[in-house]
């Protein structure tokens, strides 16, 4: 979820998509705290796959997470920002 951002990348297809899970790099089960802090500021993502593939993303605060999925050919990198979540919850209410 990010509010204002740029990105580039190649599609060896007509059309691109993916199905991946993705998760924070640390050793506990991430806060809402540490969801809030991974998601606002500034951040980058990169990816490259062919069909089994995955990505990194790294935000302001430092935090990491790690994708890996099922992807059509494509590769590509993107940064973004999401301003403060005092004016929204980003709390997606899965449990862990």
């Amino acid at each position: 979820m990010s509010s204002i951002g740029i990105s580039f990348g190649k599609t060896f297809t007509a059309v691109s998509g993916n199905l991946s899970a993705n998760w924070l790099v640390q050793p506990n089960m991430p806060s809402q705290s540490d969801l809030d802090d991974f998601l606002t500021g500034d951040g980058i993502n990169v990816g490259g796959v062919y069909i089994v593939g995955g990505s990194y993303s790294r935000s302001t605060s430092g935090k990491t997470a790690l994708g890996v999925g099922l992807y059509t050919p494509q590769v590509g990198a993107s940064y973004n920002y999401t301003p403060s979540t005092d004016g929204f919850n980003v709390n997606t209410n899965i449990k862990w």
